[in-house]
């Protein structure tokens, strides 16, 4: 038999289980078995069986369901009322004022009210029946007009009783618009307020014949005075988060009044010319005043007969000017050491004079199998010249391969040999890893091992 898991979702009970497939055609059979079996309080037309996320419908048939798939079982959601919407209504109250606002439907309302008050006046005559003719068209005009109007009028939004604020204790941004306006208004009363100036003869209004004219009076200086507390701040608008708490209060505060005087057109400048200090002085004065004031030696006070008894004169002037310029520049002249051209030092130290390297190492290079090979001692003396492969580094390349050097004996013993390299003349001058040109070196080759390497004998 097929088994399958089942599994409740809210607001079912919570329930996970394992259920075996009864032989069964459809799924409104498997609902029915489990309401009977499972959850006896659910009727099989409130429940939805569904696999996969995908809903199992009761027509269909067991097969679909394979052993192990997980089956969830939900309550239908039942279908909610429609509920009318406020933008549906709008029409019916627009046609009902379009109704209301015809002529025609107005007029036939008219005419009913007036029968109906006709038949209830009949005792009266007929002046009063014209006046109840007339009112009733008009109370029917009149409410209709009324009516027209109510259903015209949006209903009023009930608000909240506005709350009293006193002058200065509103919004911040109240109190810049307050500002704002208040600034505005007080330039535009000064540029209302300004006279007409009476240089502009286009200006001044024409004067009748009888009136007397008028000499002309020099204008008096106007006094402009700026109202810098009452100046809009445009930093105070800004905001900061990084300045300190206050500053927008600290730079409202009351500065001092700034008052430009108005000079007339008229006025005659008079300069006073006067001399400066700097202007009356020469550069020769100038020169002289920087220069040294001189001191007074005490041998001249001496020879006058100036210095009291017990008062001596040396040899030294000490109050001299120049002197301490003499002894400045010989302290520096003692420290400064003149270059003295050098001279060549040759330390002797019995060095044998050696004669220049003859020989060619590509010549060697050529005839290196036909030359004499070293196999004893006695082949070579002091001032023989060997020749030798080792392993090197090529000067020119700068990569490691098998060189040939060549050598003098500098001196022989029964167990090394003392050998000074020679420099190869067909390469040129050659410089080393370090900067410094090759020169000739010593070296010590024991016999036991120089016998090995295939030395061989060049003089």
């Amino acid at each position: 038999m097929t088994r399958i898991k089942l599994e409740t979702v809210p607001p079912l009970p919570p329930l996970k289980a394992w259920h075996l497939l009864a032989p069964a055609h459809t799924i409104a059979d498997l609902k029915l078995d489990i309401c009977r079996n499972i959850l006896p309080s659910k009727t099989p037309s409130n429940l939805s069986l569904s696999l996969d996320g995908f809903a199992l419908l009761e027509s269909c048939p067991v097969d679909v369901l394979h052993d192990g798939d997980l089956v969830i079982v939900q309550l239908k959601v039942a279908p909610q009322a429609s509920v009318p919407s406020p933008l549906k209504a709008q029409p019916a109250a627009a046609s009902t004022s379009k109704q209301m606002l015809d002529p025609t439907t107005t007029t036939a309302t008219t005419v009913k009210t007036s029968q109906k008050r006709k038949a209830v006046l009949l005792d009266e005559d007929s002046s009063s029946e014209d006046s109840s003719d007339d009112d009733s068209s008009s109370s029917s005009s009149s409410s209709s007009s009324s009516s027209s109007s109510a259903s015209s009028a949006p209903p009023e939004i009930s608000s909240k009783p506005k709350q009293y604020v006193p002058p200065g204790h509103g919004k911040l941004a109240t109190q810049r618009r307050n500002l704002r306006r208040r600034t505005k208004h007080h330039y535009d009363r000064i540029s209302s307020e300004t006279t007409v100036d009476p240089s502009n003869p286009n200006e001044i209004p024409i004067a009748g014949p009888s009136e007397p004219r008028k000499p002309r009076e020099r204008p008096v200086p106007v006094v402009k005075v700026v109202d810098t507390v009452s100046a809009p701040i445009m930093m105070a608008s800004l905001s900061n988060k990084n300045k300190r708490r206050g500053f927008k209060q600290s730079m409202m505060s009351a500065r001092p009044a700034r008052i430009v005087f108005d000079q007339p057109e008229d006025s005659v400048m008079v300069s006073n010319t006067q001399v400066l200090p700097f202007q009356s002085t020469t550069d020769a004065s100038i020169l002289n005043a920087t220069m040294h004031v001189r001191v007074v030696p005490p041998s001249e006070k001496q020879a006058a007969g100036l210095l009291p008894s017990n008062v001596f004169v040396t040899s030294v002037d000490v109050e001299d000017s120049d002197r301490h310029h003499t002894q400045q520049e010989e302290h520096v002249d003692s420290g400064r050491m003149d270059d003295a051209p050098e001279e060549e030092f040759v330390l002797p130290y019995d060095d044998v004079p050696q004669a220049q390297s003859t020989v060619d190492f590509l010549e060697v290079k050529r005839k290196w199998d036909s030359l004499q090979l070293l196999t004893s001692t006695a082949q070579i003396q002091v001032d023989s010249v060997v020749a030798w492969k080792a392993l090197g580094l090529n000067p020119a390349t700068c990569t490691p391969e098998m060189c040939l050097y060549a050598g003098r004996v500098l001196e022989s013993t029964p167990d090394k040999v003392t050998i000074a390299k020679l420099q190869d003349n067909n390469a040129g001058v050659i410089h080393v890893l370090g900067g410094d040109v090759m020169m000739e070196e010593e070296e010590e080759h024991m016999w036991s091992e120089l016998l090995q390497q295939n030395w061989r004998v060049l003089s």
